[in-house]
């Protein structure tokens, strides 16, 4: 790993914690960028059921003009007003990665960071935070990334990434792993946020007429938008994932249980701007968003 890689994590979610804690397992310690400085301990629960502590190291914002790797593991809503926050203290050559679910956001900070490194990245690894100061790890899994706009350093960026991310796969394309991963995202979580079941509840044959529809909906738009999508390879993929995490909430669940905000805009919101722009259907994704942003 390159021990002389600034690297920053914004929030105190439960991915970001995850990538904390990951970070100092490697020797690579990184520091978190909250809005008030965090001075305690984090109690991890890994997978296994073991136990063990790890200490909170926050910085303030003055501290970004040193930072190599800002990573912003937030809510997709979350991550232009965090940038908005920061921005004045970003350096040029800072590299941005966008860690979060659903899509749009990355044209948007393009635009607005015309000048900084960005990576999009997606990762299915899983955890939840049953307290601030604690982080369960659910799940194992894998993270998908590709440049948007490249460093001058992008071999030692993506070594660095992969360490804590790992396995880490890398795309020329990043968006064809993150349509597809829309497409299942844009199915379970709001379905399992609507009727506040498990995801692995989503098997029942009673859900399974509206599954097959907003697939046959999803399909259409992302196949248009030249990520081709077989229905029946999707329908698989949807039922495979419910099935592995049969036992969990998905976070727009938990959202809508808590009355938080979704992030049904960036998820089922894109596929209806993308269909409106195709000129395609979008009534379920449309009457999804409307249901969901209450």
């Amino acid at each position: 790993m390159n021990t002389d890689l600034t690297t920053m994590i914004v929030g105190n979610g439960a991915i970001g914690n995850l990538l904390y804690v990951r970070s100092h397992q490697a020797g690579q310690p990184c520091r978190l960028l909250c809005r008030q400085k965090l001075s305690q301990i984090l109690e991890v629960t890994c997978l296994d059921g073991s136990k063990h502590t790890c200490a909170f190291q926050s910085d303030e914002p003055e501290a970004l003009s040193q930072c190599d790797i800002l990573i912003l593991p937030l809510k997709a809503y979350q991550i232009l007003p965090a940038l908005d926050h920061f921005s004045v203290l970003l350096p040029v050559h800072t590299t941005l990665v966008l860690l979060h679910n659903g899509m749009g956001t990355a044209e948007q900070v393009m635009q607005q960071f015309p000048h900084n490194p960005i990576i999009a990245a997606t990762t299915t690894h899983a955890a939840f935070k049953p307290a601030v100061n604690q982080i369960c790890i659910t799940g194992e899994g894998a993270t998908q990334a590709g440049w948007l706009r490249q460093s001058l350093q992008p071999k030692r960026i993506e070594q660095h990434l992969s360490s804590l991310l790992a396995p880490c796969h890398w795309h020329q394309d990043v968006f064809a792993p993150m349509w597809k991963k829309l497409a299942i995202n844009a199915v379970i979580n709001p379905l399992t946020a609507l009727y506040q079941i498990k995801n692995g509840e989503l098997s029942a044959p009673k859900y399974r007429a509206e599954i097959e529809a907003l697939i046959a909906e999803v399909s259409a738009i992302m196949t248009a938008s030249g990520y081709p999508g077989d229905e029946q390879e999707l329908l698989a993929s949807i039922l495979s994932v419910a099935e592995l995490t049969a036992g969990n909430f998905s976070s727009m669940n938990r959202d809508r249980f808590y009355q938080r905000q979704t992030e049904i805009g960036y998820i089922n919101g894109y596929l209806v701007k993308k269909g409106q722009e195709l000129g395609l259907n979008t009534r379920l994704n449309a009457e999804l968003v409307q249901r969901l942003s209450c």
